[in-house]
């Protein structure tokens, strides 16, 4: 498939995370996108970092993440994961994105995407990832899975122990 997507996202977590395990079906690292909402005009902005010390500042005016799958590598997949915290919040949204892929070809790379940060105000209720060339799909066995993380009270939720101190703010335990 071209498109992968995520509707009527549940707006009963505190966060979300993606977790990929996606491979590309061109002969070189297949782009894709992430967009939230089925919004098309947003900004989203933030830094990329590299693996071999490459640095850029990320902005993309098309309301998207570039995402790169490898192919070079038979049976190879890159291992990915997004994480949205406050995704129902009324604030712009702030997403971590990690992604790490082997290719035999050129070199192991581990991708980073800082600060990214998507301005739009809106609760997300839909997710897609999809592709920017009309050649482009995920290959076969390509996984995508949506996981919603509670914050339970303090009070009332279980919590790991260790460390020289332990707090509470009513939310999180802090240790």
């Amino acid at each position: 498939d071209a498109t992968i997507s995520f509707t009527s996202i549940p707006q009963t977590y505190t966060d979300l995370l993606i977790l990929a395990s996606a491979r590309d079906t061109v002969d070189y690292y297949g782009s894709y996108y992430i967009r939230f909402n089925g919004e098309t005009s947003t900004t989203v902005t933030g830094k990329w970092l590299y693996t071999d010390g490459y640095q850029a500042v990320y902005s993309n005016t098309a309301n998207s993440i570039l995402w790169n799958f490898p192919t070079q590598t038979a049976n190879t997949f890159s291992n990915s994961q997004l994480y949205i915290p406050n995704y129902t919040g009324s604030a712009n949204k702030v997403i971590g994105v990690e992604t790490t892929t082997e290719n035999s070809v050129i070199t192991e790379a581990y991708e980073q995407y800082a600060g990214l940060t998507w301005a739009n105000t809106a609760a997300i209720t839909r997710i897609d990832f999809g592709t920017f060339a009309g050649s482009d799909a995920f290959a076969q066995y390509s996984t995508f899975s949506l996981y919603g993380i509670s914050s339970s009270g303090a009070g009332s939720s279980p919590y790991a122990t260790g460390g020289d101190t332990i707090a509470t703010d009513g939310t999180y335990w802090i240790h």
